[in-house]
Order: C-alpha cells, then sequence, then structure tokens
C-alpha cells in the first residue's frame, strides 16, 4: 500500500483544497491480497471516529471525487436548509439533522451546523482618532494591516511565486491584552490602540454559505451498501412530517438532485432516439412493418440489461442508463442485417419462407462475430479490472445483458416474427 498526504491550499484547476481540509490519497495492494475496497474503508472509519471524533471524513474515489468536482455535485446526498434569519435557519437545520441521524446506508454524515468561534470585535473611536490627527478609517486600516498583514512582494519558489506579507507576531496577534497595547504611529510617536477602539469579545459562525445570496446550512452523507435512488426515498420520507417556517425552504440536492434531472432527460433521449431510428429504418426499408419489426428487438435488450443489472445486484445509475440508451443502437444494427438480407432477397422474388431462412443463414455469423466482440471488450469494465473501472461497471453490465438477450431474440424470436408480419408486406 502507498499513500501521500496533501493539506491546506493548493494550486491548480482540479487539486483545490481549503485550507482547514486536506486529502489522502491511497494506493491499495493487489485485491489478491487484501479484503474487499469497502471492509477495509469500514474498519478505517471506525478508527478515526474513535480517535479524533471531532473530524469530518469522507472516502471517495480518486477520479469520482474530481469528476463530482467538476460537476458541482461533490456529495452523494446533500440537503439544504435555507433563510434569512440565521437562528431560525439553525433551528431547522438541526431538526434536518435529527431526522437524518441514523438512517440506513447513510455514512459520513454531517449536519452542516458549524460550531461557533470566538470573536474579538473592535469598534474604532471616531472622535478620539480625530483629536490625534488621524481619521477612523486609518485606524482601522492600520489594525487591519496588523491582524491581516499587508503584502509588500513576492518571492520565487519554484514554478510560482509565493507573496510576502507583512503583519504583526503571532504572539501579539492572538493575544488580546498585547494587541490593545499595540502600537499605531500618531505624528511621529507611538500611541496603544486601546485609546482609538473599543474590543468586545463576541462569538459568531465559523463558516457562512450561501445559495443565490440566500444564507443556506448544507447537511451531507454518502451512501453504502444500497443505491443513490433508494437512499433519496428513504430521506424524503425522514422529511416529509417536517415544519418548515414561512420563507425557507429543504430541498435534497447533490448527485441525487443530478441523478434525478439525469433520468428525466435520459428518458427523454430514449423515447427520441427510438423515433429517429424508426424514421430512418422507414426510410431505408421503405415499409414500416419491417421497421418495426426491427424495432421489436429494442424491448427484450431492455429487459436483459435490467435483468442483467438485478442478478449482479449493480445499481440502476446514470451510467447504467446510459447502457441502455446504447443498446437501443446496438440491437437495431442486428435486425437490420437479418431483415435487411430477408427483404433483398424477397425482391429477387424468393418466397417469404425461403428468405428468412436464408438470411438467418447469411447473417448468423456476422450477428455473432459483432455481438461476442462487444461483451468480451465490455468484460474488463464488467469485472472492473482496472483503475476507475467502477464507474463504468453499470454501463457495461447493462449492455453485456442486453446484447445477450436481444442476440438470442433476434436469432430465435426475430424470423419467425419476420414471417408473420412480411408476408403482406405492402409499401408505407
Amino acid at each position: 500500500m502507498r499513500w501521500t498526504r496533501r493539506t491546506g491550499a493548493e494550486l491548480g484547476p482540479i487539486t483545490a483544497t481549503e485550507t482547514h481540509s486536506g486529502d489522502i490519497a491511497v494506493v491499495l495492494a493487489p485485491r489478491s491480497n487484501r479484503p474487499d475496497a469497502e471492509a477495509i474503508i469500514d474498519d478505517v472509519r471506525r478508527r478515526l471516529e474513535a480517535a479524533v471524533p471531532e473530524a469530518r471524513i469522507e472516502f471517495v474515489q480518486i477520479l469520482e471525487d474530481v469528476l463530482n468536482d467538476l460537476s458541482g455535485a461533490p456529495r452523494p446526498l446533500e440537503v439544504k436548509s435555507s433563510g434569512e434569519d440565521p437562528a431560525v435557519l439553525r433551528r431547522l437545520a438541526e431538526d434536518v439533522g435529527k431526522r437524518l441521524e441514523g438512517t440506513p446506508s447513510l455514512v459520513d454524515f454531517y449536519d452542516g451546523i458549524e460550531a461557533e468561534v470566538p470573536l474579538r470585535d473592535y469598534r474604532v473611536d471616531g472622535d478620539a482618532a480625530l483629536r490625534a490627527g488621524r481619521t477612523a478609517a486609518e485606524v482601522a486600516s492600520d489594525l487591519g494591516m496588523a491582524l491581516r498583514g499587508t503584502v509588500v512582494g513576492t518571492v520565487p519558489r519554484f514554478d510560482r511565486l509565493v507573496p510576502v506579507r507583512v503583519r504583526f507576531p503571532d504572539a501579539v496577534r492572538f493575544d488580546p491584552e498585547r494587541l490593545d497595547a499595540a502600537p499605531l504611529a500618531v505624528h511621529g510617536a507611538a500611541v496603544p490602540l486601546a485609546r482609538f477602539a473599543r474590543a468586545t469579545n463576541e462569538t459568531a459562525e465559523g463558516l457562512l454559505r450561501r445559495e443565490n445570496l440566500v444564507p443556506t446550512i448544507i447537511a451531507t452523507g454518502d451512501v453504502e451498501g444500497s443505491d443513490l435512488g433508494g437512499m433519496t426515498r428513504e430521506v424524503r420520507n425522514r422529511l416529509a412530517g417536517i415544519k418548515v417556517p414561512a420563507g425557507y425552504r429543504v430541498e435534497i440536492g447533490g448527485q441525487a438532485e443530478s441523478q434525478s434531472r439525469a433520468f428525466k432527460q435520459l428518458v427523454v433521449v430514449v423515447l427520441l432516439g427510438i423515433v429517429v431510428v424508426f424514421a430512418v429504418l422507414v426510410a431505408q426499408f421503405r415499409s414500416a412493418r419491417a421497421a418495426l419489426l426491427v424495432l421489436l428487438t429494442v424491448p427484450p435488450a431492455i429487459a436483459g440489461g435490467l435483468l442483467a443489472l438485478a442478478v449482479t445486484r449493480t445499481n440502476l445509475d446514470v451510467s447504467s442508463l446510459m447502457g441502455l440508451v446504447l443498446l437501443v443502437g446496438l440491437v437495431v444494427k442486428n435486425g437490420i442485417l437479418l431483415v435487411g438480407a430477408a427483404l433483398t432477397r424477397m425482391d429477387d422474388g424468393a418466397s417469404v419462407h425461403d428468405a428468412i431462412l436464408r438470411a438467418a443463414e447469411r447473417r448468423l455469423r456476422p450477428i455473432v462475430m459483432t455481438t461476442a466482440c462487444t461483451v468480451f471488450g465490455l468484460m474488463p469494465l464488467a469485472f472492473a479490472l482496472g483503475p476507475g473501472s467502477e464507474l463504468q461497471r453499470p454501463l457495461a453490465v447493462a449492455v453485456i445483458g442486453g446484447l445477450v438477450v436481444s442476440t438470442a431474440a433476434t436469432l430465435l424470436a426475430l424470423p419467425a416474427l419476420a414471417r408473420l408480419t412480411l408476408a403482406g408486406r405492402g409499401a408505407v
């Protein structure tokens, strides 16, 4: 096993991390020498929760994490509570967290509520500053430079320029008494800060989030041992009776929202694809009956893909739906080979029975060869043999199952249906 660590801010388009977070990339040993990846994750999760209970952790595939960050949906499940009043919003988020706590198959859950942090607030006395010949803005600027610092230049380091920031030392910045006595320049003399500004100790939110300019608290979690769709339904059931004040809202986001939207779009794509394929087939065969006959291979393919997903316990997600869309084009090709050859022989004067029989004999080898090549080409993805192949495994399983069932239907059932359908074939 090999691992690398990255902590704090990094530069780069896809490697940006926040200053208070980091990641550890782990390359596991070969599968033959280790337990299943999920078992390893469960063991590491238990150890971390026992050793560092206050830390927030998540386990992701590297490629999956990059794709999710680029798509704007970094977590599988996000429940967003939005509203203007921070106190009301916090109570609403707490209610959401209590309802989702203990949800089966929901791991690494975080309710999104950040602990308040101590805050020392300085308010400049404008009159005192004016009596000393300074303005309130100048005093605030000097105080800001003392605390946050100001960039005075850059120094080269490797392939980048690192800014140089000048500020008071940490021993002064983090000590309230020494900071109150920090000197400010007034007409060439050093005057303590306390003469111009009064400090009060308060608490405030450690992290503020906004979506569409509205304060938002986001509860997040990962799914393990279940599919994302089933988890989303369970979350909706748990949130069904929640009391949302007027002007506030609770909605499900993250990959769950993206998947729901993608499902609707893919359904439209499938229907549109079938219509386009039908139009092309009618133009090619000049017969609506022949076109419908070829399209009859699509339902067995879809059923075969869903059956393969169920047998292998593979989730029905966006990847598997893309595989079902891909099946529409792949299985129609086999039908075109068979029906097209039969129509050609019928145009040459052969009977329907002889034309279909000869077409089936002649097209058997090309149909079987193309199907076998596609199936064996997808086997590495179906068995998730390579790095990152888990993302495309549902697609491969759906395509393989659909091709096997549709090929059998094309070679066994389609000739019989063609004999009944093409016996009275006429023009469109």
